[in-house]
């Protein structure tokens, strides 16, 4: 895209560079050329609609609703009547519904009724609401936005039977189209069918893919609704499946998605719902595996690292550690080595060998796998780590510093240069580092630890004394207890404590 613009800058190049942008969420970027489209071509809905969800990923809702109106202006029918009327007040909602009934042309097609029912819908007007759809399925009964109004119609009265019938109509005659079955899977759900809805499912006239979708669509929903009522303080069901080994095998969405699995080995979402699935109830072992599956199927770095993440989970709640932070390295390597463009892998790689005290590979996979031009804070934090564990202050310092001025507000950063003024025995500039992290709410036992032997350094020993105190109340592990006892600055208060 850069080569094209840099031979000729035009609109359509624009246009395609920030869709690519959007997709790939560098949001900012993308904003920049949506905004050139704009600025050539005022009368283009795309870019406005584009502008608009922007603005409303940013918080922004009075810009996204100014964007919205002008795209009203433009071209009404490119707009989602749904959303847009949904974020109006009602005299608002009322003068549109005069713009709308005012086109002619609109009002001659179904499409331009059912826009105008979901106007009157937004007010509350449910009567009018109907009768215009209805007129709209006369006209246009076999646009799909339409039926799908319909069903919406039977689902908001709660006439879930009926809804039902509707649905698997419109799915018979229209076959796969995501919003059928996104209202299928509330549906079910609704008339307490969500967990047996395969024995529906297999019979719709659907290839195996497109089964595997409309599997897994359900039971995305069914376990958002399950994990909705465990919210609200209803038994988890972690302990419902540990009461019955056939519960286990046959609710909690896990039949449904093993069955979007069996339909298509290869469609990568059913794994992602079953291991969020097994994550959301505390079972890391059972995502591993789901993960572990799915990359015998398909590779690609998102799993391999989330993967690697449930294994260092594991390793959090087992006897057996090591084992299981070992997966974990040797998930991300094999990432790392197939993937060299995503820094993610390379940097919780280093994480993992700094907290085993790896010095030697930490260092290799920073120097070999992470370009030397990246400015990223995290990586200079890390950095500034390994450089503090090899007791050479004054380098890590440097590199800490650069750090803080790509990211102000990094406490690890922060914390890490405590670490070097107190090695370098600067204990006020230590001391600075500490009242900022105090003031961001960012401090643990390991800043009071270093704020310690700061306080001890200038001589406030009783102020170094009561952060002793503070600091061995909560260490349950014991490790501060060892290092403030070893610690020469620290003699004297040890010695006046016991």
């Amino acid at each position: 895209f850069e080569q094209a613009l840099e031979i000729k800058e035009n609109i359509f190049t624009h246009f395609q560079y920030g869709e690519a942008l959007f997709q790939h969420e560098e949001y900012e970027e993308a904003k920049h050329h949506f905004v050139y489209c704009l600025e050539h071509n005022s009368q283009d809905p795309r870019y406005l609609i584009r502008l608009a969800e922007m603005a409303n990923g940013e918080g922004e809702s009075e810009q996204e609703i100014a964007y919205l109106k002008k795209v009203f202006e433009i071209d009404f029918m490119e707009l989602d009547s749904e959303y847009f009327f949904g974020l109006l007040d009602e005299k608002e909602i009322t003068q549109y519904i005069e713009k709308i009934a005012s086109n002619e042309q609109a009002m001659n097609q179904g499409s331009g009724l059912n826009y105008l029912a979901y106007a009157y819908g937004a007010l509350g007007d449910v009567d009018k609401e109907t009768k215009l759809v209805m007129q709209a399925l006369q006209r246009e009964p076999e646009d799909k936005g339409i039926v799908r109004h319909h069903i919406q119609l039977a689902m908001n009265n709660c006439e879930w039977k009926e809804a039902q019938k509707l649905v698997l109509q419109a799915i018979e005659t229209h076959g796969f189209y995501e919003p059928f079955i996104s209202q299928f899977a509330e549906i079910r759900y609704q008339l307490g069918k969500g967990l047996t809805s395969y024995k529906v499912i297999k019979k719709m006239p659907f290839t195996n893919e497109e089964k595997s979708m409309v599997y897994t669509i359900v039971a995305d929903y069914v376990q958002s609704k399950l994990l909705e009522h465990q919210e609200e303080g209803q038994p988890s069901m972690r302990k419902m499946l540990r009461s019955s080994s056939k519960f286990l095998k046959v609710t909690a969405c896990t039949l449904l998605y093993e069955k979007a699995i069996a339909a298509n080995k290869g469609f990568k979402p059913a794994y992602i719902g079953l291991a969020h699935l097994y994550e959301a109830e505390g079972m890391p072992e059972e995502a591993a595996k789901v993960l572990t599956r799915l990359l015998k199927q398909q590779q690609s770095f998102d799993v391999m690292y989330n993967l690697a993440l449930f294994h260092l989970q594991i390793a959090e709640e087992s006897i057996r550690e090591e084992k299981h932070v070992n997966r974990a390295i040797a998930v991300l390597e094999d990432a790392v080595k197939q993937y060299p463009e995503e820094v993610e892998g390379a940097v919780l790689l280093i994480r993992i060998y700094l907290d085993k005290d790896d010095m030697e590979a930490a260092h290799y996979i920073l120097e070999k796998c992470v370009p030397s031009n990246l400015e990223k804070a995290e990586l200079y934090g890390l950095k500034g780590t390994l450089l503090n564990r090899q007791k050479r202050f004054e380098e890590s310092k440097d590199v800490l510093l650069q750090g803080l001025l790509l990211n102000d507000a990094d406490g690890e950063i922060r914390l890490e240069l405590m670490k070097a003024y107190v090695g370098l025995q600067q204990p006020k500039q230590a001391l600075d580092e500490y009242s900022r992290l105090l003031a961001d709410d960012e401090i643990d036992n390991e800043g009071k630890y270093y704020a310690t032997c700061a306080y001890a350094m200038i001589g406030e020993y009783d102020v170094a004394a009561q952060l002793v105190e503070e600091i061995l109340e909560k260490d349950e592990e014991g490790k501060y207890a060892v290092l403030v006892s070893e610690e020469p600055f620290l003699q004297n208060i040890m010695e006046d404590r016991q």
